[in-house]
């Protein structure tokens, strides 16, 4: 275990720190410096639960421009660290998003207060895991820093799984970072992860919650009542995609094979489903009519429910108790937050429903009818 060393070699000042965000803020590859002075500042009156002295991982970067589900898989290395560290997430913009209406980093933090931090122990993660004294060449301490970053990463994973992980290591990064009230995390390799985790899933969805809580009582985003099914119909922004059956149907979903396995879930029950179907107009600009043709065949009784705002939609998509979904990171964003009793997908990528099967959560691919074993867990759950 390396002992105590001076802080010129453990912690950025704040001066130092302020440079480099400048630097991260100004060069070519950033064009905004708003987000994060308005980020440092905000005081907005939905208070975080954290107390004002709580510390905090700040991930700088590393998150391209990408839709709302998509994003949520390049701060996981992050959400994770802060877990294993005791600390609060922060992900901050560091650029304006000019392919959607909105920011991302943005939505995740809404609703979070950070103007009472203390901003002053700040501390830089990657010269932070370890310590080496004495001169070290350029080249070989770049590739020992990003080597850090790269095994804390792997090891917080490790850890999410409730695998076996590096302890030593692991509480020589909790003792480097002690006296730091913010951790800079500044992402040059950007880092994407497909898989849920406790972890995760905890963060994403408290963050979603209050995100859609707050544009609900401000009356910025209309309230959906819940019903029993809930359906992700992607269609607006991919129907090139599926009218040519790309990536293998990836986007496609068979309303016929669905309704054969609601089917044997009302069997099941012993009574009909309710449902909401969630999709979106295409530029196209659909009517309602259009759009139930599109879909067919579609449940007249089901609700259809356009597309408002991405995340307050996705809130509401994870309120069912069934969730019915086609591929992509926003549905099975979907799937990571809710409580379900079912999920019913297409067939693409299920892995990415791992945690789902860890839960005991039936799972069940278009078309596919219930066994009388998920049959008796989900009378337990619905």
């Amino acid at each position: 275990m390396v002992g105590a060393v001076q802080w010129s070699r453990s912690r950025v000042t704040a001066t130092a720190l302020c440079a480099l965000l400048f630097v991260l803020l100004t060069g070519s590859a950033y064009h905004s410096r708003e987000p994060i002075q308005g980020f440092m500042s905000n005081r907005s009156a939905w208070r975080s639960k954290q107390p004002p002295t709580s510390r905090v991982l700040v991930k700088v970067g590393g998150v391209p421009q990408e839709g709302f589900g998509s994003s949520l898989h390049f701060i996981k290395d992050g959400i994770r660290m802060a877990q294993v560290l005791g600390v609060d997430f922060y992900p901050v913009r560091t650029f304006d998003f000019d392919v959607f209406e909105y920011n991302a980093m943005d939505e995740l933090n809404l609703g979070i207060d950070s103007s009472k931090r203390n901003w002053n122990n700040m501390c830089n993660l990657h010269t932070s895991i370890t310590k080496v004294g004495g001169h070290e060449p350029f080249p070989e301490r770049v590739i020992r820093l990003r080597k850090g970053v790269e095994r804390f990463i792997e090891e917080s994973k490790a850890m999410s799984r409730g695998e076996e992980y590096d302890e030593e290591f692991i509480n020589e990064v909790r003792q480097n970072i002690e006296g730091c009230d913010v951790i800079v995390y500044a992402d040059q390799e950007v880092h994407q992860d497909w898989e849920w985790d406790y972890y995760t899933r905890t963060w994403v969805a408290e963050a979603i919650r209050r995100n859609a809580a707050i544009k609900l009582a401000q009356g910025k985003a209309r309230p959906i009542p819940s019903q029993d099914v809930h359906v992700h119909y992607r269609w607006g922004d991919v129907v090139d995609l599926i009218q040519a059956q790309h990536d293998g149907g990836k986007w496609n979903f068979d309303n016929t094979r669905l309704e054969r396995s609601i089917r044997s879930v009302e069997s099941c029950l012993g009574r009909k489903l309710t449902s909401n179907v969630f999709i979106k107009h295409s530029p196209a600009q659909e009517s309602d009519e259009e759009l139930r043709k599109i879909i067919a065949p579609i449940r007249r009784d089901a609700r259809l429910i356009e597309g408002e705002d991405d995340i307050v939609d996705l809130f509401h998509l994870s309120q069912a108790k069934i969730l019915a979904i086609s591929g992509g990171t926003y549905s099975s964003a979907a799937a990571a937050i809710g409580k379900f009793s079912l999920v019913i997908h297409n067939g693409w990528h299920p892995a990415d429903y791992d945690h789902l099967r860890k839960d005991g959560v039936p799972l069940l691919e278009q078309g596919e009818k219930l066994t009388a074993e998920q049959c008796v867990e989900l009378r337990k759950t619905f």
